[in-house]
């Protein structure tokens, strides 16, 4: 049983018991913090600013380019010039809705003439109705 006991000599010194400092432990948890929110900071402002800084540029070069783009071709049913253009690029539009007003001028001058026309055929046929020579025939008739 005398070996069982340590010898003072050979047991080796107890280490002090150190307590970590506030500070140390303020600092483990504090830099990977402001690490991370720095970091979601700048890859906001990146992502939000993005279009801003790439189509805003007041020059812009580019060695390829590939236009997508779907386009409805509209075709009139009849021609004329364009008096006003009810929507703006890249608007949505809606089935019978007025996209453009034409000019009318020409119309109406068109349907003045045919309208002038008519009232010269009735204005014949009332003439021709009206003459002797017809009315003579269908007295004797």
């Amino acid at each position: 049983m005398a070996s069982e006991v340590a010898n003072p000599a050979t047991a080796p010194p107890a280490k002090p018991q150190v307590s970590p400092l506030p500070c140390q432990t303020w600092l483990s948890w504090a830099v990977p913090a402001f690490v991370f929110v720095l970091a979601a900071v700048l890859f906001l402002t990146i992502a939000g600013k993005w279009n801003d800084w790439t189509a805003g540029a007041t020059r812009q070069i580019i060695d390829d380019a590939y236009l997508h783009a779907d386009l409805t071709p509209l075709s009139t049913k009849t021609s004329g010039v364009v008096a006003k253009v009810n929507v703006s690029d890249d608007q949505r539009v809606k089935a019978g809705e007025l996209l453009v007003q034409l000019k009318d001028d020409d119309f109406q001058a068109q349907v003045a003439q045919a309208e002038a026309g008519v009232a010269a055929a009735n204005a014949e046929e009332m003439k021709t109705l009206s003459s002797p020579y017809l009315l003579q025939k269908k007295e004797r008739g």
